[in-house]
């Protein structure tokens, strides 16, 4: 799979965890968007776990070159990635570096605002099915 087309899978926010996220923040257009913004940053951490996963490693120069071309799109199409930014992106990446399975699930929840926000911290319990269904199709789209 070339670059291209993996920063299609992180950018793209029309998957099940993407829906999820506007289902669980429908009433909260603001907060929705945060959550949106950060499961955008979530994925490019999450593919390179999903590269690793598939037997594919990337250095850290590659993966850091991936991540500024990904951000190279945030700035060509501002709206279209809920306000993502290479800053965001970088400040994302450094928090979830070196973290385990569930500690990424946490920290997840509380840059998103889905630990703090009073409506949507019920969705806290079905955030391991979602970090699963997004790594587990991120593997299956590197594998064809």
């Amino acid at each position: 799979m070339d670059e291209k087309q993996m920063i299609g899978l992180v950018n793209t926010v029309g998957d099940a965890g993407g829906y999820q996220l506007m289902e669980w923040f429908k009433l909260f257009p603001d907060d929705r968007e945060r959550a949106l913004r950060e499961y955008i940053y979530l994925k490019v951490y999450l593919l390179r776990m999903a590269l690793h996963q598939t037997g594919t490693n990337l250095t850290d120069d590659e993966f850091n070159l991936f991540c500024a071309h990904t951000a190279d799109e945030y700035l060509a199409s501002p709206g279209d990635y809920y306000g993502a930014t290479p800053q965001g992106l970088l400040e994302a990446l450094l928090a979830y570096q070196g973290q385990h399975y569930q500690d990424l699930i946490r920290i997840f929840a509380e840059r998103s605002g889905i630990a703090s926000h009073s409506h949507a911290r019920q969705f806290v319990g079905e955030l391991p099915d979602l970090f699963t269904t997004v790594l587990t199709r991120l593997r299956i789209a590197l594998k064809s």
